[in-house]
């Protein structure tokens, strides 16, 4: 096997190349274009959720090496947010970033990791949703959402008991947020492929079939709602995460690409007469 020489060097410079433009935009929030490409906080969730699975397989030092500058980073950036900017990032599409933090924090024991990730839990949110009511989610975009319950329940599975900064953490509150919002989405606005939204949003509850176009079932949300099931049935064992798992993969995932071509579908339309769109390799998704 070909060694590569002075490993930890090379992982710096490739998060440097890899962050620094993030950096730059990360909490310039008031002048994002949520449809354009600076999304900074989503992007970075993506890249360091995906580079987790990477860390399994080098030793400890080269972990915290790969990881911990990009997120002892974030944990300087983010604590000296004011109230608005804060307020600000909590309503944007930011990704799993407060999954990854807790993810993170399981990894290294830093408690400045474990309050990174704190920065990006959306009580109040979470709160709406546990309360329970009409119409919760209407409007809301959908895979920002789902993310945020994820994060909310990898605290509960990372933390729950656990003393950050000298403070017990009773996280218990955070799997019965999962908990709600999962059945909430799934009784109120699930189609029966496992798929939800119309145009990457939530509706009102309960009226999926008023909703139906070319443009519904986000294949992205289909993903995060069975990141969560699978999550919340290792927890509490209910047979329900694992029944809505399996109708969604074969329906939703599985579908959603082309068996010829490789090809994957971004929405898969309900609306009677239409036809499922896949991407192309080089010009649309």
């Amino acid at each position: 096997m070909h060694r590569i020489p002075r490993y930890p060097r090379l992982i710096d410079d490739i998060g440097l190349a890899l962050f620094d433009k993030i950096k730059l935009h990360f909490d310039i929030v008031g002048i994002f274009d949520l449809s354009g490409p600076e999304k900074s906080g989503f992007s970075l969730g993506i890249l360091l959720t995906d580079t987790h699975p990477v860390q399994q397989h080098l030793d400890l030092a080269l972990k915290r090496t790969a990881l911990c500058g990009s997120q002892c980073w974030t944990y300087n950036r983010a604590s000296k947010w004011s109230a608005q900017t804060h307020n600000t990032v909590l309503s944007i599409e930011y990704g799993g970033m407060n999954d990854c933090l807790y993810e993170l924090y399981e990894i290294t024991g830093k408690d400045t990791h474990a309050v990174a990730a704190h920065y990006f839990d959306e009580t109040n949110l979470h709160e709406a949703v546990l309360k329970g009511g009409r119409n919760v989610l209407t409007n809301k975009h959908a895979n920002t959402t789902i993310p945020k319950f994820i994060g909310a329940l990898k605290r509960y599975i990372v933390l729950d008991g656990k003393t950050v900064n000298g403070e017990k953490i009773d996280a218990s509150r955070y799997l019965e947020y999962a908990e709600a919002f999962w059945d909430m989405v799934t009784t109120h606005h699930t189609y029966i492929t496992g798929g939800n939204s119309e145009w990457e949003h939530f509706g009102e509850d309960d009226i999926l079939d008023k909703e139906r176009t070319n443009c519904n079932c986000e294949t992205c949300n289909s993903y995060n709602m069975l990141k969560l099931s699978r999550e919340l049935f290792k927890i509490t064992g209910d047979r329900k995460y694992m029944d809505f798992y399996e109708g969604t993969y074969y329906n939703s995932i599985l579908s959603s690409q082309n068996p010829e071509s490789g090809m994957t579908t971004y929405f898969q339309p309900m609306a009677t007469g239409y036809f499922k769109v896949y991407s192309s390799p080089y010009d649309s998704f």
